[in-house]
């Protein structure tokens, strides 16, 4: 449009500002699970709104919550809570009864504070800080009677890429998966989780060396077989009837070479 300025912003964010400064965005979804950082707030801010105000209420709802999860450090931060808040209020009362499900789904939340990405999930109660660039591949939920389940994969970058590997596509350095669980009844050990994660599975099929024990939380770490080329560590961590199940997996030369940073991020999870 005549007159209107194009922004991209610290984030990557391309928008648009008009004449009398207000801030447009496409309105459409444009990725999956990007963590939310002050250096974008803008463009966060008008997206999310925008979002919502074109019935993409979930892709909204996710990026508005972020922004509520960030710390309020200042008053730039402050005001897009404000704003965000408003707007979710609002939804509430035109939604009714379907946002709660509306919420329920939008429970993964990514923020991005200096060099740490923070996945935080509301539902299932969980927090990491991981600080490697994340890339989220996939979400499961399911629910039947009191039992609920969701599952994320995400990629992690633990290196930098060189440049001549920077065009050959998307690429992780390990994969970290969380399953988070709800059960009916109180959990009543670690051991009683990990026996029925082992069931499941039918076995984890590495062999395994115990790393860290406490009360809530056991750690793993597990190599495959001679001809196999994984490795990584297995994390089982309980809170009353919460359940998690958490595994990081590459290759057995990055896992020699990224242990301390990789078994640092598995101590990190928090419940």
């Amino acid at each position: 449009m005549p007159g209107w300025q194009t922004v991209e912003d610290r984030d990557g964010n391309v928008y648009f500002i008009d004449r009398n400064g207000k801030i447009w965005t496409s309105g459409k979804p444009e990725f999956y699970y990007k963590p939310v950082s002050m250096n974008g707030l803008d463009y966060y801010v008008s997206h999310g709104i925008e979002l919502i105000r074109r019935h993409y209420y979930f892709e909204g709802l996710t990026i508005l919550k972020s922004i509520l999860a960030l710390p309020a450090s200042n008053q730039n931060v402050y005001r897009a809570q404000v704003k965000s808040s408003q707007v979710i209020n609002t939804l509430i009362k035109r939604e009714g009864e379907r946002f709660t499900r509306l919420n329920a789904r939008a429970s993964l939340l990514l923020i991005k504070l200096e060099n740490k990405t923070i996945l935080i999930d509301d539902r299932m109660q969980f927090r990491v800080e991981i600080p490697h660039r994340v890339t989220v591949l996939r979400r499961n939920m399911r629910e039947r009677l009191e039992y609920l389940y969701q599952g994320v994969l995400m990629g992690l970058t633990v290196k930098e890429r060189m440049e001549s590997n920077k065009n050959e596509g998307e690429r992780f350095d390990a994969l970290m998966v969380i399953d988070a669980e709800r059960y009916r009844s109180r959990i009543r050990s670690v051991r009683q989780l990990e026996m029925n994660w082992e069931n499941n599975l039918g076995g984890f099929g590495f062999k395994r060396e115990l790393r860290d024990s406490y009360e809530h939380g056991r750690i793993y770490t597990f190599e495959g077989s001679p001809s196999s080329a994984f490795s990584g560590f297995d994390g089982f961590f309980v809170k009353g009837r919460y359940g998690y199940f958490v595994r990081i997996i590459s290759s057995k030369k990055l896992v020699e070479r990224y242990r301390k940073e990789l078994h640092s991020l598995m101590k990190g999870f928090r419940i």
